[in-house]
């Protein structure tokens, strides 16, 4: 193999990993973006609670019942009601919480309790603080 057969497939490989990093941070942001309320963050940040945003794994059919579940799920395991937005295309959620009262780890539980009869499991994308700082859980 040539020197420049060697660095262009070097070159792509590269370019291959970079791309495919950059395309799972979008793909978690599209995610997030699908379930983000600008009235429920300011509503969360003025009470000092959290904003979790979640991610869907596994077989989720678009109906109406799924996205029940989720909601009725993510209550259950702490989340505040009428905070959440299930976006069944993206597979996402989201949902504020009391820190004072459960964690972000025990809302995650508590749901996926629920949500285990029905194979599904989520995982933690970002939360917004009771200041306003949206970082990585």
């Amino acid at each position: 193999m040539s020197t420049d057969v060697r660095a262009f497939v070097a070159a792509l490989g590269l370019a291959l990993v970079s791309t495919a990093s950059l395309a799972c941070g979008v793909c978690i942001e599209d995610r997030v973006a699908a379930v983000f309320d600008d009235a429920t963050v300011q509503a969360a940040v003025a009470k000092k609670r959290h904003l979790a945003f979640f991610g869907i794994e596994g077989a989720l059919p678009a109906t109406a019942e799924s996205r029940n579940a989720i909601l009725a799920a993510l209550q259950a395991g702490g989340g505040i009601k009428g905070t959440s937005h299930v976006s069944l295309e993206s597979a996402s959620a989201s949902i504020a919480f009391d820190p004072s009262k459960t964690s972000l780890a025990g809302l995650r539980a508590g749901a996926e309790k629920r949500l285990a009869a029905k194979g599904l499991q989520l995982t933690a994308f970002r939360v917004i603080d009771g200041s306003g700082v949206l970082r990585e859980p």
